[in-house]
């Protein structure tokens, strides 16, 4: 049987759970979760690759890309505006720098 995930109250990581239905946990702990101050977890931007992680021949898992991605999953709907913003601050490499602009300019006609 695979497993299913669930949030525990009081616990900020997720449990795997055995459930097949999640909505009666839900249920059952919808009154205590009203009473209980609500914890709001800030998600911190992804980690720049290395330099020495790329090997610069632009394929198409490059380690620069899965970044990207991780940029606009990061600021959610705007993501690919600050992305674009983000890499234009942040990688000094002017070809790195290009290549992940285009992409994101194809992710964008998309």
């Amino acid at each position: 049987m695979p497993f299913r995930w669930r949030i525990s109250p009081g616990i900020k990581f997720i449990l795997p759970s055995k459930r097949r239905c999640s909505s009666i946990l839900l249920r059952q702990n919808a009154g205590a979760q009203n009473k209980s101050p609500r914890r709001f977890i800030q998600k911190t931007p992804p980690i720049e690759p290395d330099p020495d992680e790329c090997c610069g021949s632009g394929c198409s898992n490059c380690v620069w890309l899965m970044y990207t991605d991780d940029l606009i999953e990061h600021f959610g709907k705007e993501g690919l505006e600050e992305a674009v913003k983000v890499i234009k601050a942040e990688v000094t490499d002017p070809m790195i720098q290009q290549f992940l602009l285009m992409e994101l300019r194809l992710k964008k006609v998309k």
